[in-house]
């Protein structure tokens, strides 16, 4: 049986309720701290209005069992109390930040073309969790983690970089992370929303009256997985604010031109905002979304992202250009890596535990712009032969590769599911209504959604395009 098969059975063994729930084992003691100082009081597990268990209820648990790892209780709260920050809703009233454009409006100083926000912004704070030590890093690099379809802030990184950025020696950065409503699996514009109301709330957290040539001191890195890329690249070109607020942008798995591997059928909304011609996407890269607004490190696994297909070459997913000359480094595991245990089969939850992905990571946090390759900054001689990140173990990696069956169960409970792709706010219909009904698919593009009609979603391992199969087979690399 395959890893991936096994985790699916694992996962729905966790999610069957039994007729009397085992008591809770005590936590080893090398688990990671209680709950974060700004998650409520632990609470009886939520039900959804069918009676079924909320997704927020069953991540955490599913996980813990799935991976073998500790979750720790309140890691997920959409709950947290944090300090109102004033002059950032409905819009942005009064940015400090003196960088960030501003026009004359009646309802004060705003960036153009910043939309309202839709969500109160209670819920917009409350879906913020910082770590139990941000104030004690406060002066450090500040970072956002956003997580991906079907998953939770906490849960979806407290295996891999939560991990690393808190037993970081010398400690490097400070952190949080978002726990949206619904896991992600809302639509993708209300998601979005979060993210970019995170990014101001955080940069105001932070500020401590720097001017001049320390304005940028702390602005954040902000780091994505799978669909959290999407709802960070909208956040940045809808409210442009944003652009001078983050000092870069890590992208892991990213699907920036979503997935064929995504069925335009009834599913959770953004599920069908993924499809690879969806309406959203199009409109995302329409006007040059499909390059970087800030200094962006992508890396991506390329034929074994079992969710994100094509992601290869120019035309993989991931792949950003960088029309605006902002600096984008595109690292393809594979390519970059081959026959390293870095670029050994890390499928699209894989990239989060692996050793070269966090050496990028950490270069771009500490040095901002791009992640650089070369002595000084990541050696790829040196980082590429470890199977996971260093500082990571077996039951990580184990409990990082479980998000993926979570985040199936947790897609498959979103209520209601949509019959056809949610129509785009105001502020994007328009650019939408300007594209015209969707294309057909690329023919390279169309062979790889024929190689993969009838295969289960998270299918152990996609079917890339043959030919580009074969060149890589040629050029050692086997798939």
């Amino acid at each position: 049986m395959s890893l991936s098969s096994l985790l699916k059975q694992k996962a729905i063994a966790a999610l069957t309720p039994t007729g009397t729930p085992a008591p809770a084992a005590a936590a080893p003691t090398a688990a990671a701290p209680a709950a974060p100082v700004t998650a409520p009081p632990a609470a009886a597990a939520p039900t959804s209005k069918f009676g079924l268990p909320s997704l927020k209820s069953v991540t955490s648990d599913a996980l813990s069992t799935i991976g073998g790892g500790v979750i720790p209780t309140g890691i997920d709260s959409t709950n947290n109390t944090n300090i109102p920050l004033g002059g950032i809703y409905p819009r942005v009233y009064a940015p400090n930040d003196p960088r960030v454009t501003r026009v004359n409006d009646p309802s004060g100083h705003i960036p153009p073309q910043t939309p309202d926000y839709s969500i109160p912004e209670d819920k917009l704070r409350a879906a913020i969790q910082l770590d139990p030590d941000w104030d004690k890093y406060i002066d450090l690099h500040p970072v956002l983690l956003v997580p991906g379809t079907g998953s939770y802030g906490g849960s979806c990184y407290h295996h891999n970089f939560a991990k690393l950025l808190r037993n970081a020696s010398p400690r490097f950065a400070t952190f949080a992370w978002l726990n949206i409503p619904g896991a992600m699996c809302d639509k993708s514009p209300i998601n979005a929303e979060y993210v970019a109301y995170a990014m101001h709330w955080l940069w105001l957290r932070t500020y401590r009256g720097y001017t001049g040539p320390d304005i940028n001191a702390h602005q954040i890195t902000v780091i994505g997985w799978s669909q959290g890329n999407l709802s960070i690249q909208w956040a940045f070109k809808y409210w442009p604010h944003t652009q001078n607020l983050c000092k870069n942008f890590v992208a892991i798995s990213a699907d920036f031109h979503g997935t064929v591997l995504a069925p335009p059928i009834a599913a959770a909304p953004a599920i069908l905002h993924q499809w690879y011609l969806s309406n959203f996407i199009r409109t995302l890269r329409n006007n040059d979304g499909d390059s970087a607004y800030v200094p962006t490190t992508s890396i991506y696994s390329s034929i074994y992202d079992e969710v994100v297909q094509p992601q290869i070459g120019t035309i993989a997913s991931a792949y950003l250009k960088d029309k605006r000359g902002v600096g984008v480094l595109n690292f393809d595991l594979q390519e970059r890596c081959p026959l390293k245990p870095a670029g050994a089969p890390h499928g699209h939850s894989g990239v989060l535990y692996n050793n070269v992905a966090w050496a990028l990571t950490k270069d771009a946090i500490i040095n901002g712009g791009c992640a650089v390759l070369g002595e000084g900054r990541v050696d790829l001689s040196k980082e590429e032969w470890h199977p996971w990140a260093v500082g990571l173990n077996i039951v990580d990696v184990a409990a990082t590769l479980a998000l993926i069956p979570v985040a199936a169960v947790n897609m498959i409970k979103f209520l209601p599911p949509a019959l056809v792709e949610p129509a785009l706010p105001p502020y994007a219909a328009k650019e939408s209504a300007t594209l015209g009904p969707a294309p057909a698919l690329d023919p390279q593009i169309q062979a790889i959604a024929d190689a993969n009609k009838g295969k289960a979603l998270f299918s152990s391992k996609p079917t890339v395009d043959p030919n580009v199969a074969s060149a890589l087979e040629a050029a050692g690399v086997k798939t």
